[in-house]
């Protein structure tokens, strides 16, 4: 009971860190969340006494403060959004308006109808700041959100009647954007040239551009972006992937240090949420993948061993054999290789006394390491840490 108190503990203090840590400003201010925090303090406190049930406890208590703050956070991003929205709405209204909308036979109604929805988005607005429970007034935000939508949308669909060329700056605009997106993709090979995703990729593009060149520029607009949609997707993809596979060495790698048999519970803490994250993965839930993969490279990083370098290297004074780009380089912490200096020195002149001279370099200056091979660099270089040897021939991404 006690190893299971402990682990399920465990698993709760990694999730309302992670979640705390990466909070808004918004709920930073709130006060169900500067309570989770001290209730999240006073948790690790037993735990480090080993009073797993005390912290068990603290943690679950955490837990529902943690829900309420983020049930604040919600609503005050409804807030944003249902002004945002307003915002635009009125916008759309009064350039109708000035249009003519209001007395053109063809526009009246849809001139009307925006003007009603947008009543029934404030009346939804009012209704919710009067509401004290959580999910009423979500629901009453989230309609005032779709009223004044959809408002918006009834009176844009007036001005193209009146103006049909309006959405064309917008369209060969998004087209140019997406077809900039595609080079942009294939230079930094999240695609490749011509194989199937850039088919798919293409033939959108090419039906973006028949529909702008139709003068149909809402549908041009709309096959611009999901073309867009589709190579952030795969640019998504292949991070998690990446972020999944750094996951699994660095536990694999920590499995074969045997720190399996001196921190059973954490590795086994580990094995659940990696599994998260490939379970996150094949649903194509990229996002909570990549949380569980560095969830994962955090607690064995905690542990004392990872695959993660050091992002900056402070240079030394050392007297017997003085720092150099060329030693710095070799350093099997940072490139395994004193021929990639001049990867360093193109990242740092700037930075350098005298930037044409990459020989001379000063001590206490901090050079930055650039990522060379896919694997993952934070942090500075600290000489009491324990870091893994980096491989000059490993693509560390796959």
């Amino acid at each position: 009971m006690i190893y299971i108190r402990k682990s399920i503990f465990l698993f709760l203090l990694i999730f309302i860190a992670v979640f705390l840590n990466s909070s808004s400003e918004i709920l930073q201010d709130n006060e169900f969340y500067k309570k989770a925090v001290e209730l999240l303090n006073l948790a690790n406190q037993e735990y480090d006494r080993g009073d797993y049930d005390k912290g068990y406890e603290y943690s679950e208590e955490a837990k529902g403060y943690l829900k309420k703050a983020n049930e604040f956070n919600m609503i005050q991003i409804l807030i944003i959004r249902i002004n945002t929205q307003k915002e635009l709405a009125v916008k759309k209204i009064e350039k109708a308006k000035s249009m003519g909308a209001d007395k053109n036979k063809d526009t009246l109604k849809l001139y009307e109808t925006a003007t009603r929805l947008f009543a029934e988005g404030e009346n939804y607005y009012k209704t919710g700041d009067t509401q004290t429970e959580y999910k009423e007034q979500s629901n009453s935000y989230q309609k005032a959100i779709d009223y004044f939508a959809s408002s918006a949308e009834k009176a844009k669909e007036a001005m193209n009647i009146l103006a049909p060329d309006m959405d064309k700056d917008d369209a060969e605009y998004l087209l140019k954007q997406a077809y900039d997106k595609r080079e942009q993709s294939i230079k930094h090979k999240v695609i490749q040239h011509d194989d199937e995703d850039d088919k798919t990729i293409i033939n959108i593009l090419k039906e973006a551009e028949r529909t702008f060149n139709n003068k149909n520029y809402t549908k041009s607009k709309k096959n611009s972006q999901n073309a867009i949609a589709i190579m952030d997707s795969i640019a998504k993809r292949k991070q998690a992937n990446k972020m999944l596979n750094m996951a699994k060495n660095a536990l694999n790698n920590a499995k074969t240090k045997g720190l399996e048999k001196e921190y059973p519970d954490k590795i086994k803490d580990a094995d659940n949420i990696l599994d998260k994250a490939i379970t996150f993965f094949e649903k194509e839930n990229y996002n909570e993948s990549i949380k569980n993969s560095k969830y994962v490279i955090d607690l064995i990083n905690e542990l004392g061993y990872s695959l993660v370098f050091p992002k900056y290297y402070k240079i030394r004074l050392i007297t017997s054999k003085r720092d150099c780009l060329w030693r710095i380089a070799k350093y099997d912490f940072i490139y395994n290789d004193g021929f990639k200096w001049q990867t360093l020195y193109n990242a740092n002149k700037d930075k350098l006394q005298r930037p044409k001279n990459p020989d001379l370099i000063h001590p206490w200056r901090i050079l930055v390491i650039p990522s060379i091979n896919g694997e993952i660099r934070e942090g500075t270089y600290d000489p009491k840490k324990e870091y893994p040897k980096f491989d000059p021939k490993m693509d560390y991404g796959k």
